[in-house]
């Protein structure tokens, strides 16, 4: 009976790195921190070292703030959201459970269930085909133990009007616990983007996450869906086993970029820019690889803000690839000065688990957010403003978009009149916030 809400608290802590009793609170002021010895950074920070882009929030953007609420099929543990071409709200669920809502304002005025817990065993991730309109799942199974299947991740295509499930890519990797595969997102062109979770704390096996990483693990995964003669039939040699020299035998899904612990979310935007939230290690979790035979202890590391580039290399581990290209068998810091891993664009905090992400594109408040990066925060439940440098390049700003604190948010997704909705995965409920218009301070 326990099983969801320890899922729940493992789920988002040791996206972050760790199990919730060796997590500190998340302010790097507090004694906690202290005492392990991290630095006293604030959280949204360019690099590790200039907090320079913190600022104070904009107190002209005002937001009402509410619950959408419904009696049936009642929602738990919220994961993944996007709106669909018919404008309903599409709802994942970590048990699986795909929901459809039709809204009316912020009323919810028909509900479909559109996918049972008997479909999937753990949604992470939905999208839109641009190509075709039809949503696509990413699902996998999490916590399967290391007697478990090493690649259970998939992402299926629900055929409406039947919702029928066809498979289209299988074979992704899962850690022993709960890295698996995450968001999707597609680009103008139908290619399908996947953010890929690791499956070792920083490299190398440990107690935590003894699996081994594994060619398409720490990485974001492209596949064009949309080509005729895809084959998303992944498949390995030696067959079902993860280790540091299994290669791919079959499956036309490449790593586009590498070097994520895990990366829980990614946005395409509207600049020509991929951005990606990355969840950084946590000591206790297992020791830092320093070569392809070498380790040292683990390291504390932030979360990150990345500006994603095809072919470059972020720094998390994988002996695996490392085969081929030595930089990726030793871990590098966001600090690192080798210049052989691409530094985040931001740092976020340590122990936040910086999450679900999207591109603000309303031109509500004057458009003064158009453009911008809005993150979740899932430790502590915060929603973050990311103001962009030129050419989307850098980072001007970072501040908190609303004052209260959500109750561990994974996703978010902006609605068509600007409006946010986020999946509060431990309250079991889709929270909103819409723009209040200064003009009529109604939203």
């Amino acid at each position: 009976m326990l099983r969801p809400l320890l899922l729940v608290l493992a789920l988002g802590f040791a996206a972050c790195g760790g199990s919730a009793s060796s997590i500190p609170t998340p302010d790097a002021t507090s004694p906690a921190a202290d005492d392990l010895g991290l630095p006293p950074l604030p959280l949204g920070i360019e690099g590790s070292r200039d907090p320079s882009n913190l600022v104070p929030p904009d107190d002209a953007l005002r937001f009402q703030t509410g619950v959408l609420s419904w009696q049936e099929p009642e929602i738990k543990e919220p994961t993944a959201l996007a709106f669909g071409p018919d404008g309903r709200l599409y709802v994942g669920q970590l048990d699986g459970q795909i929901v459809a809502l039709t809204l009316t304002g912020r009323d919810v005025t028909a509900v479909e269930l559109i996918a049972t817990s008997d479909t999937f065993q753990t949604v992470l991730g939905i999208a839109f085909s641009p190509a075709d309109g039809e949503l696509y799942v990413s699902h996998t199974r999490l916590y399967g133990g290391e007697s478990g299947d090493p690649y259970p991740g998939s992402i299926s295509r629900l055929a409406a009007p039947a919702y029928e499930r066809v498979d289209v890519i299988t074979g992704l990797p899962a850690s022993t616990a709960e890295h698996g595969t995450n968001s999707i997102v597609f680009d103008a062109d139908g290619q399908l983007y996947i953010a890929q979770g690791g499956t070792s704390n920083n490299g190398v096996p440990s107690e935590r996450f003894p699996r081994p990483e594994t060619p398409l693990s720490a990485a974001i995964l492209i596949a064009d869906v949309s080509d005729a003669a895809f084959n998303g039939a992944i498949t390995y040699e030696p067959p079902g086993e993860a280790t540091d020299t299994a290669e791919l035998a079959s499956g036309d899904v490449r790593v586009f970029a590498a070097g994520f612990r895990n990366v829980y979310d990614l946005v395409v935007h509207s600049n020509g820019n991929i951005y990606a939230t990355d969840n950084g290690p946590n000591a206790p979790d297992g020791d830092a690889s320093t070569g392809c035979a070498t380790a040292s202890q683990g390291v504390h590391g932030p979360d990150e803000l990345n500006l994603i580039v095809e072919g470059h290399w972020y720094g998390h581990p994988n002996r695996n690839r490392g085969r081929d290209d030595g930089r990726q068998c030793t871990y590098r810091a966001p600090d690192d000065e080798s210049g052989e891993a691409a530094p985040p664009i931001a740092t976020l905090g340590y122990f936040t688990s910086a999450d679900g992400m999207i591109e603000y594109r309303s031109d509500v408040f004057g458009g003064v957010m158009r453009g911008n990066l809005v993150y979740v925060e899932w430790a502590q439940g915060r929603i973050w403003r990311v103001q962009l440098g030129p050419e989307g390049r850098s980072v001007a700003a970072i501040s908190q978009l609303v004052p209260d604190a959500l109750n561990r948010p994974l996703d978010i997704v902006e609605g068509p009149d600007g409006a946010l909705y986020i999946a509060e995965m431990a309250a079991d409920r889709i929270a909103y916030l819409a723009p209040i218009s200064s003009a009529s301070g109604t939203p």
